[in-house]
């Protein structure tokens, strides 16, 4: 209730959400669809369950599928650097980074 409140009123700009457990695709459910919340949401998924790369055809695969196809972020990673995607830690660096230079740029 708490990361909920202050995700749509504060000046929280993104929310990384890792979906690794059945809590985390809890908060996922919950958030995808609040218009406050969803336009910041960056979600990464293992690359097997990334809807455009993996061949997961399940619930959260759908999810994710719906989120990307109205918002485009989300972003698969392989942490075992065993593939060519980039690990959750570059994503999260990589993006946070640009998106503070767009924002001191005043471009969002």
């Amino acid at each position: 209730m708490i990361e909920e409140f202050i995700f749509k009123h504060s000046d929280v700009d993104l929310v990384f959400l890792n979906v690794e457990s059945w809590g985390s695709a809890t908060e996922l459910a919950q958030f995808y669809d609040d218009i406050r919340i969803a336009p910041k949401l960056r979600i990464l998924t293992f690359h097997k369950y990334h809807p455009l790369y993996g061949s997961s055809k399940s619930y959260l695969s759908d999810l994710y599928l719906t989120h990307i196809a109205k918002y485009g972020h989300v972003y698969a990673y392989d942490d075992s650097k065993e593939s060519a995607f980039p690990t959750s830690k570059k994503i999260i660096l990589t993006l946070s980074i640009s998106y503070k230079i767009l924002r001191a740029l005043g471009k969002v």
